[in-house]
């Protein structure tokens, strides 16, 4: 597991000393975890009025490739047109740039907690999701982070997914099906384990690993 992994992992035990010989550099590390996951939750308990509730999770190396960052745009104009009228967006994917779309601008812009939280104001190729249920995505200035909900995610994609899942082999939108379905069992395997999902980008390829 990576540095960085351990980190973000919530329900932590403390980055194990074992694994840095040098002590300096371990409490270097030490110190910036424990003040990430203790700034991470204080939000989280701000937003939701009650502290959260952490469960120990195991190291988990698993990874899901998605693909190109840019379809979580696709995804997020599709979640919207069908909150709003019921139906997948025209045209589809591959024809106009998402983020010009009239209801994806308005959302980016509105100042309230707004719709699709998880899923539209958080970042498309890194950042994280955690194990916690809370109304809002957000961003941490120091270490510069994205911060998501695992549940809130899924509840906000379950139509969007249900709907994608039955479109043809030919359909435009089968890429970004395959992407929403791969950060979604990300998000339930991080549900399940107690785990953070971190997204990352790597040789043009955004994949979301559980750590």
């Amino acid at each position: 597991m990576s540095v960085y992994a351990r980190l973000v992992q919530l329900g932590y035990q403390g980055v194990e000393a074992g694994i840095y010989p040098d002590r300096q550099i371990y409490k270097k590390i030490r110190d910036a975890a424990d003040g990430l996951v203790i700034a991470m939750l204080a939000e989280v308990e701000r937003q939701t009025r009650r502290r959260p509730e952490l469960a120990q999770g195991r190291s988990d190396t698993r990874n899901w490739k998605l693909g190109d960052p840019e379809l979580m745009h696709e995804l997020r104009r599709a979640a919207l047109h069908l909150e709003d009228f019921g139906r997948l967006p025209v045209p589809p994917p591959g024809v106009i740039d998402p983020t010009g779309d009239p209801l994806l601008r308005d959302a980016f812009r509105e100042a309230g907690p707004g719709k699709l939280s998880h899923l539209i104001r958080h970042a498309e190729s890194s950042g994280i999701y955690v194990p916690l249920m809370f109304p809002r995505a957000f961003w941490m200035e120091e270490p510069g982070l994205s911060v998501g909900s695992a549940p809130g995610l899924l509840l906000e994609t379950e139509k969007l997914a249900g709907i994608l899942a039955n479109e043809e082999p030919s359909s435009p939108w089968l890429e970004a099906a395959d992407f929403l379905s791969g950060i979604r069992e990300a998000c339930k395997a991080s549900v399940a384990t107690g785990l953070t999902v971190e997204l990352y980008y790597e040789k043009g390829i955004s994949s979301a690993g559980e750590v």
